[in-house]
């Protein structure tokens, strides 16, 4: 169970015994977002400033027919990264990850 007072340490530290290969972290700060992808153990880590980004009460209101059901969330939600420009040694990185 995770708590207010758990901190990053203590999640990446039972990490290995259940089997977590990544950590996805978003995290606030006065001016931006920002979005963490780290891989465990030993890393790295990709940092990247979220630009834009739709609530999902945005989404579901701008559907035509507002179909709830459980099978919906079913599936892990689709993450798009894209606009990296042209491809570099960070492009394969990424992809690696």
């Amino acid at each position: 169970m995770v708590r207010k007072k758990n901190s990053l340490k203590d999640c990446v530290a039972v990490a290995g015994p259940l089997g977590v290969t990544h950590f996805l972290i978003l995290s606030k700060t006065e001016t931006n977002i920002y979005f963490k992808l780290m891989r465990l153990p030993g890393g790295p880590t990709l940092t990247f400033q979220v630009k834009k980004y739709s609530l999902v009460r945005d989404v579901v209101s701008s559907l035509r027919r507002h179909r709830m059901h459980e099978q919906q969330f079913a599936y892990p939600p689709l993450l798009v990264l894209n606009s990296f420009g042209p491809h570099g040694m960070h492009v394969k990185l990424m992809a690696t990850m």
